[in-house]
């Protein structure tokens, strides 16, 4: 998350919609007073492009990555949230999901990984490892069974409308049009525009299209729970 007193914006991000990206490249322009999140460091395993990102007085206030637009405005009060230029980004739920479905896989790897390294003779690594691949609660491997766990918690609709169902921003950057919607946003505030790195983008192993993973069910499932977003922002589910 960036509140950009310089520019006079506030850049919201959501969850696995590219938001890391855009708050990479907008945080170079940004000004001292400027509040701008920690991100996950530069990972030559899931990130293309390296970056280093800048923080900044985020901690006084108790900023952080993903807080939603409510509290925000809770911390910055009515006339700077009234008078900023807010924008985020939006993303097809069902992509949106295999993205969320893949980054769980890496996490828990992970976990596993660093839980053996961390206590290579130690036998109770061994079943904690053992547990974690029969637990179906972390199992990840199937897509349906991942779905079967869904959180709603997962979805973006808090990031983009409010209590009332309104929308919040000014702008929805679309994922599906990342780096030209950006164009758009730097060009209305007056920030030299430059093509987006490429975060995050290396932890999706298998490249097929997102449809050739749904069944009728898990489909209907993804509408369910993103129906506001999908309706809203006319969110198909398309063939490859």
């Amino acid at each position: 998350m960036i509140i950009s007193h310089k520019y006079k914006f506030i850049f919201i991000k959501p969850t696995k919609v590219g938001g890391t990206s855009v708050e990479v490249a907008l945080a170079k322009h940004c000004g001292n007073k400027d509040i701008i999140t920690p991100v996950t460091k530069y990972n030559p395993n899931s990130d293309e492009d390296k970056y280093i990102q800048p923080v900044k007085n985020y901690k006084d206030k108790g900023f952080f990555n993903h807080i939603s637009p409510e509290e925000i405005k809770k911390k910055i009060g009515n006339r700077t949230w009234n008078n900023y230029y807010k924008f985020t980004v939006v993303r097809n739920p069902w992509d949106q999901t295999i993205s969320r479905y893949w980054w769980k896989k890496a996490i828990r790897k992970q976990v596993i990984i660093k839980k053996v390294i961390l206590n290579l003779f130690n036998p109770k690594a061994y079943k904690f490892v053992i547990s974690r691949i029969c637990n179906k609660k972390n199992k990840t491997n199937n897509f349906n069974d991942f779905i079967n766990i869904f959180d709603k918690k997962w979805t973006n609709t808090l990031y983009y409308f409010d209590k009332k169902g309104n929308p919040i921003c000014d702008f929805y950057i679309m994922y599906e049009n990342l780096d030209k919607d950006y164009e758009k946003v730097c060009n209305h505030l007056g920030i030299p525009y430059e093509k987006l790195p490429k975060t995050k983008n290396k932890q999706r192993k298998d490249k097929k299209h997102y449809s050739e993973y749904y069944n009728k069910d898990t489909r209907k499932k993804v509408y369910n729970l993103f129906k506001k977003e999908i309706d809203f922002f006319n969110y198909k589910f398309e063939s490859k």
